[in-house]
């Protein structure tokens, strides 16, 4: 990875060039695959990719970067771990569990009249 990533001659660099003003996602839900517009030019090791906003046919000069599968990292956590690791707000901030929270009474702060 070390020559990856920077403009330098010798390096291995992708360069996406368009304007943040124009650039349209398209994808929806139904239809999760239809490419963005508005990105005129994609160079990938050197080589145009993307002309005019017309992707080229059977140009492929990128390389896959992979790496050997390893075991998560993730460790399972029980529902109740999980609720007082990371859900634990002081009463004070008025967060706790949803439902134990205490009550607006207008009673005692009257707002929005």
């Amino acid at each position: 990875m070390q020559e990856r990533g920077r403009m330098q001659e010798g390096m291995v660099a992708d360069i996406t060039i368009f304007n943040p003003e124009t650039v349209t996602d398209n994808a929806t839900y139904a239809q999760g695959t239809l490419p963005s517009t508005g990105i005129p030019f994609v160079i990938v090791n050197g080589t145009v990719v993307v002309d005019e906003s017309e992707v080229l046919k059977d140009v492929n000069p990128g390389q896959p970067i992979r790496f050997d599968p390893q075991d998560s990292l993730l460790e399972p956590l029980e529902i109740s771990a999980w609720t007082q690791k990371f859900y634990n707000v002081p009463q004070d901030f008025g967060g706790g569990v949803p439902g134990t929270q205490p009550q607006y009474d207008k009673r005692i702060i009257r707002c929005c009249d």
